[in-house]
């Protein structure tokens, strides 16, 4: 997921998970968690930890569903109900119903079949004062 706020410094990507969620009729739907607080994540260069009430401040943005953080290959969108987020003791879990397009439906065919299991969310950090 990303939020698409322009006013940001420096960009970080952590992983959680997806799947498919079958259900009455032709709708496409993933669910899963763009982050599991308390676990830690290697990163490569550094090692990270999301914390409980990490995204509480950012829960009312206009926040995207993208495919490998591109903004032209848009699942949903939270702006336009989509996409929908909450929290709960484990994560930042997500919902997105996808639309025809055919790259959505490629996605949904991959994560179905297991190809994709894992997704990540991005995030920019305020310049420090």
């Amino acid at each position: 997921m990303e939020d698409n706020n322009q006013h940001k410094d420096a960009e970080k990507r952590t992983m959680g998970t997806i799947e498919v969620r079958e259900s009455d009729g032709d709708e496409m739907t993933l669910e899963g968690y763009a982050a599991v607080f308390n676990s830690e994540t290697d990163l490569g260069q550094f090692r990270e930890v999301i914390r409980p009430g990490a995204f509480d401040d950012v829960m009312d943005n206009d926040v995207r569903a993208l495919i490998n953080h591109d903004p032209n290959l848009i699942l949903g969108r939270t702006g336009n109900g989509t996409l929908e987020l909450s929290t709960d003791e484990r994560g930042l879990k997500y919902k997105v119903k996808l639309g025809n397009q055919q790259y959505a439906r490629d996605f949904y065919e991959s994560v179905k079949r297991g190809d994709i299991s894992q997704s990540s969310f991005a995030f920019t950090i305020d310049e420090q004062s």
